[in-house]
């Protein structure tokens, strides 16, 4: 290729065309790191939760309450319009309360723990989630006991991701896991539903009734995705219980925006410092090759003179530019994957970074570096023959 007289020319401007290159590898480098984050990011934005968000609510209530006041608010919550039933629940999914705990195939977790996000409520609560039921059966009002213990034996409902953990291949209906020392049976599997923060955790649902507290936090099932107003809610509890007030009322979808909302920020922030590198790059790109070409001006007059169009000194310039940028950006991706081979913990801090991202960063060096040079060969094309040997 270097028999080509243009681009045989670079061996004479050797620092020059060293410049383009490391500026199109440094831009390659950061390219990858940024958009493989960014998509790390917007995947763990969108990830499935395993709810129809829109058509569930959180309602979070605060003030004095008993066994009474707790069975006058459920029964009044339930009667407002575009509601299809009330549960009580510990947790929801990009809430602020997090329940979790180790459990294990053998007593002491001496056969290796898994954490599992761990929901309770009532014996409707894998219904209002929405959660359909895969194998065994759903609870039954007398396996459910207290959060002291109290009450038949432990009984668990876990979700197909912790099925698969821990039963890999086999069948978790009927099986026990252990909660430290404790025995607990597995009566049922459920669709994945996801930890209250999107880590990848999966969960499980006890058997566990929520007693009178304080603060108490309902999941409301609706009926559509239109949420009832917060008015016709606090209408209703005040009717079952005149001490108690909202503390917070959002749709599940909802509380994803709100917990999300930082991370998006962080996405548009990072594409905007995208953006600028790029330009700057283009700006780099276009004072070296703005250099190059001045350097080279006599050769271009010669050969316009000689007979050579405009259009074939434009493609000559574009290829080399397209050439020396390409070139830049796979040594800069080679160096790159060269790095996290011999360094494994930064590879880890960065994740798997998908080829789709490093050729994607390629195409952005390549186009960046095409458009920088639009307005030298519009120079060079709007020139003549005369005009371009005598600026030589």
């Amino acid at each position: 290729m270097l028999g080509d007289p243009f681009l045989a020319s670079l061996r004479r401007h050797r620092l020059l065309t060293g410049l383009v290159v490391l500026q199109a590898a440094l831009t390659a480098v950061v390219l990858t790191l940024a958009l493989s984050k960014l998509g790390q990011w917007q995947a763990r934005i969108w990830r499935p939760s395993g709810l129809d968000e829109a058509r569930l609510a959180r309602l979070l209530v605060r003030g004095p309450q008993d066994a009474t006041a707790q069975r006058r608010e459920l029964a009044a919550l339930a009667q407002i319009p575009g509601i299809a039933g009330v549960s009580p629940i510990n947790q929801l999914p990009f809430g602020s309360e997090y329940w979790s705990s180790d459990f294990g195939r053998k007593p002491r977790n001496t056969g290796g723990v898994v954490r599992a996000a761990v929901y309770f409520g009532d014996p409707g609560l894998r219904e209002r989630l929405g959660l359909a039921l895969r194998e065994g059966r759903d609870f039954l009002p007398g396996d459910f006991g207290d959060l002291r213990g109290n009450g038949g034996p432990p009984r668990v409902l876990l979700d197909a991701t912790l099925a698969k953990q821990m039963f890999p291949g086999e069948d978790a209906v009927g099986r026990m896991i252990y909660q430290g020392q404790q025995p607990i049976q597995v009566i049922g599997v459920y669709a994945p539903l996801q930890a209250p923060t999107p880590d990848g955790a999966a969960s499980l649902i006890a058997a566990k009734r929520i007693p009178p507290a304080a603060s108490t936090s309902y999941v409301l099932q609706l009926r559509d995705a239109r949420l009832p107003s917060a008015a016709a809610v606090a209408a209703a509890l005040h009717q079952a219980s005149p001490a108690r007030w909202i503390l917070d009322y959002r749709s599940v979808a909802q509380l994803r925006d709100g917990y999300f909302r930082p991370q998006r920020w962080l996405c548009t922030g990072l594409l905007l410092g995208l953006a600028l590198w790029l330009a700057g790059t283009g700006v780099g790109l276009a004072n070296l090759a703005d250099l190059m070409l001045q350097s080279r001006l006599r050769a271009v007059g010669l050969c316009r003179a000689l007979g050579a169009r405009s259009g074939q000194i434009r493609w000559q310039l574009r290829r080399e530019n397209a050439v020396l940028a390409a070139g830049g950006a796979l040594i800069g991706l080679a160096l790159l994957q060269l790095l996290l081979h011999v360094w494994p913990g930064l590879a880890q801090q960065l994740g798997m970074i998908p080829p789709t991202m490093q050729v994607l960063s390629l195409a952005l060096v390549v186009v960046t570096g095409q458009c920088a040079l639009w307005p030298i060969v519009h120079a060079v094309d709007g020139a003549s023959p005369a005009a371009l040997l005598r600026h030589a």
